[in-house]
């Protein structure tokens, strides 16, 4: 339930932090930090300023008109201007890689950044020696991340799927040299998988990554 100011200002310490927690438990299903927040403001250490686990009022987000009538909507206000970490937002790049009719070609989420698997398909290379291939895909993988505020040393992960590890390996000092071009030192990780045939059989090198961005 949700009280009046009257009310809660009313009570005593103890059915004062009662009925505060029991307004909190409204608000948890669209602020999952109001009960850490709202359970402590009246003891000793947030009385003086400080929470349990050493923060200040501010870091948490607790301001004085906390817990009081309209307290759940201005939270989820709040949330929202600021963006919320866990939510989803699905990303498209038609001029850098398009994606098919039932993917997304990025999903993002706060700072992470989840890109679906790119190829050099519909470009010029498509079809073209594997090192051709892999410079395309590597300069789409790392343009969506810079469409995103981001640069390549933000790449965290990646999985390389190619259709014969027997010929990766035969130009080694080229595809080093593409993604020390690329990455300039700060490497990602990468997983190297050899699988029998991409979306389309002229195509030998398809990258999916992972970002991390600040």
């Amino acid at each position: 339930m949700l009280s009046t100011a009257a009310t809660v200002e009313g009570m005593g310490l103890e059915a004062r932090s009662a009925q505060l927690t029991a307004i909190c438990l409204q608000c948890v299903r669209i602020a999952p930090t109001a009960m850490r927040v709202h359970r402590q403001p009246y003891r000793p250490q947030a009385r003086a300023g400080r929470w349990a686990d050493g923060q200040t009022a501010e870091e948490v987000g607790h301001r004085d008109d906390d817990c009081r009538p309209g307290h759940a909507s201005r939270i989820a206000q709040r949330r929202k201007k600021r963006g919320d970490p866990m939510e989803k937002i699905r990303r498209n790049y038609p001029d850098i890689a398009p994606a098919g009719p039932t993917y997304n070609r990025a999903i993002r989420s706060g700072q992470w950044l989840f890109i679906s698997g790119c190829t050099a398909r519909g470009t010029p290379a498509q079809g073209k020696p594997l090192m051709e291939q892999l410079r395309v895909t590597l300069d789409r993988v790392t343009r969506i991340v810079a469409a995103e505020g981001g640069k390549p040393g933000d790449i965290v992960e990646i999985t390389t799927y190619v259709t014969s590890i027997a010929e990766w390996r035969a130009h080694v000092d080229e595809q080093q040299a593409l993604f020390t071009e690329y990455f300039r030192g700060e490497f990602p990780t990468n997983t190297l998988v050899e699988i029998r045939a991409l979306a389309e059989p002229d195509l030998d090198v398809e990258i999916e990554a992972i970002a991390l961005l600040d």
